[in-house]
C-alpha cells in the first residue's frame, strides 16, 4: 500500500521457486515509510533471493532460480510504484 508516495504495508510471496510459498518480512520492512524507488525494489528483490531456499531441481538450479527472484520481484515492486 503507497500513500503519500511512501509505502506503508508491503506483502510480497515467491511461489514455484521454492517448496513451500515464501515471505520474507525482513525484506518487507526496508520498504516501510520509504519511496518505492527502483533502487529500494532492487534492494528488495536481492534480500528475497538470498533469503529464499530456493529448489534445486531438473527444471532449474537454485542458483538460477534465486537470480529469477531478484529480477521478478523487482519488477512486481516496480509495476506497483508505478
Amino acid at each position: 500500500v503507497l500513500e503519500g508516495g511512501a509505502c506503508r504495508f508491503l506483502r510480497v510471496t515467491v511461489g514455484a521457486a521454492c517448496e513451500v510459498p515464501t515471505r520474507v518480512p525482513e525484506a518487507e520492512a526496508l520498504a516501510e515509510g520509504q519511496p518505492l524507488t527502483p533502487a529500494l525494489a532492487r534492494r528488495i528483490g536481492d534480500a528475497y533471493a538470498e533469503a529464499v531456499d530456493a529448489l534445486d531441481d531438473l527444471r532449474g538450479s537454485a542458483w538460477y532460480r534465486r537470480k529469477v527472484i531478484a529480477v521478478e520481484v523487482r519488477r512486481a515492486l516496480e509495476e506497483v510504484a508505478g
